[in-house]
Formats: C-alpha cells, structure tokens, sequence
C-alpha cells in the first residue's frame, strides 16, 4: 500500500469511470484509467440498494481495483445522491456552534427522516471591514445507507474511504490551473459539468471554489439562462468573468459553448492532462472530459 496513490471513481448514468493517481514530490501522475458500463442506471443502484445491482457494482471495482498500491478510494458523488454546500460561522465560534449552524442550514435542503453521514472541512477564513473573522466551512452530507454500500467497496479492498461531491472534486483541478488569477480582484471563472441529463456548476474566485449548484435544464436556452441566475445569486456580473471550464459527458455538444459569444469569457475544456501527467499505457487515447470528475476526486483528497 502506497500513502502517494489514490483511487478515484466517479458515476455518470450506467457508466463508472475509474483512476489511480500517484501523487509525487514534483506532480502527479495517472497510472490507471477507464471505464466500464452496466445494464443499469448507477445513481438508482446506490439509491435504492438494489442488491443485485450492489453486488455487481462492487464486484465490478473489486476487479479493477485488485492489487491496487492506493490506501484510499475516493468517490466522486453524482450532485443528486448529496447536499453540498459552504457556510460561515464566526472565526471564534466553538464546535458546538459550527455543527448547530450546519445542521441548521442542512435541515433547510435535506430529507430529515433521512439518516445523513455528514463530512465538514474548514474551508479558508476572511476579515471582514470590522476587523471580525469568518470561518468558511464545506459540508458535504449524504444518505448513511449509501456511504455504507461505498464503504463496503472500499473494504473489500482493504482501503480507506472518501467521498466528495462530482463538482468538489472537479473544482480541486481549477486551483492548480489559476494561480495568475488569485491576485485579480474582480476576476472568477466558472466551471460546468454538462452531464446530459444535468449539469453541475460552480464560481471558482481565485483558484478556491466559491460556491456550486445543480441544474436540470429542459433546454438549452434554460441551461444559460441558469448560469445567469446562478451567477446573479452570488452577486457576480457575467462581464467580470475571465474563463469558463467545461467537462462531462455531453461536452461536446453543450449549449454552454454559446457563453463565451454572450459575455467575452475565455472557453476552455478541462481535462485530467491539465494538472497530472499520463503514465504510458493509462489510456491517453480516449476522450477525457468525462473523466474529470473521477481524477479530481483523487486530486481532491491528496489537498
């Protein structure tokens, strides 16, 4: 087992897309990369705890994953199966405060007869013009029953466990991409993950993920017509946008290509090369916007 590489898999529909990363002193690396499709939808799998479609699922990463020197599988989580979201509290408040504040704003999106396994990290501190500090927080909450069907992947192979959001994991690529940015003032880029079926944004500020949503457009007017609306939310003017990434599924084909003609943002899509090096033989070959996710959930966990 290798403390310098990670597992990171990530699901789409019916298809699970996996990677191994070594983290070094100089970069990383990719060494595995793939994917593997089944004859149903994964996100009503781990929903419903279908066992057969379990047991398949597990089996399937058990196979890919064998031998593997990772001491972590990371999981990047389709935004519909979690509640991800950043809040405040006080830089001097205790842990009693932080934990009543985030089940407070949990209890405002989230299902309360339904049992949550909750993951909060500190996410940065600001001064505000009074001199007073703001503690950020990420919270990361999900369904008890499905963080135990992924933990029981994660034994089978004798690792440990993490699992993110697909928009968390994607954004840990921005940070090492935008370092010329963290000075700018005005300047943030926003980042989309067309899945198809549904899209998953998030405003990065200086390389550090501001914040993140969930749409399910039924048109491609309405999927811009979201970002606008996102964007208008967090008080940020589409003018002051400097880069638009985007990755997924449906990349290719997204109605998030029209952005940059509306507000003079540079596009650029985001792939797994812009921040690891491919190991000859992992898979260079292939289409690797959809594979965003699954990367970053590895990358995520390794900062």
């Amino acid at each position: 087992m290798n403390p310098g590489v990670i597992a990171g898999i990530s699901f789409a529909s019916d298809t699970m897309r996996y990677a191994e990363v070594e983290h070094e002193e100089h970069g990383s690396m990719l060494r595995r990369l793939g994917s593997c499709r089944f004859d149903f939808d994964i996100v009503d799998c781990l929903a419903s705890g279908n066992l057969d479609d379990v047991s398949t699922l597990g089996d399937a990463v058990a196979e890919i994953f064998s031998g593997t020197p990772a001491h972590l599988l990371s999981v990047a989580l389709d935004p519909r199966l979690c509640y991800s979201f950043k809040t405040s509290v006080a830089g001097d408040a205790n842990e009693s405060t932080m934990t009543s504040q985030v089940l407070k704003e949990l209890a405002l999106v989230a299902d309360n007869e339904t049992p949550l396994f909750v993951r909060t990290e500190t996410a940065g501190m600001r001064t505000l013009k009074d001199g007073r500090t703001l503690s950020h927080i990420s919270v990361l909450a999900l369904p008890e029953s499905i963080r135990d069907r992924l933990k029981g992947f994660a034994d089978r192979l004798g690792v440990g466990l993490v699992v993110t959001s697909s928009v968390n994991a994607s954004s840990a690529m921005i940070g090492f991409l935008e370092d010329a940015l963290r000075s700018a003032a005005t300047s943030f880029s926003v980042l989309v993950g067309d899945q198809g079926t549904h899209a998953e944004m998030a405003v990065c500020v200086r390389g550090r993920r501001l914040s993140s949503a969930l749409v399910i457009p039924e048109s491609s007017e309405d999927a811009i017509y979201a970002l606008w609306a996102f964007l208008r939310r967090e008080g940020l003017s589409p003018a002051d946008m400097d880069t638009i990434y985007i990755y997924g599924e449906n990349e290719r084909d997204s109605a998030f290509h029209a952005v940059p003609r509306q507000c003079g943002a540079t596009l650029r899509q985001l792939s797994p090369l812009d921040v690891v090096r491919l190991q000859a033989g992992s898979g260079g070959e292939r289409e690797l916007s959809p594979y965003v996710p699954c990367v970053g959930a590895a990358i995520e966990t390794s900062v």
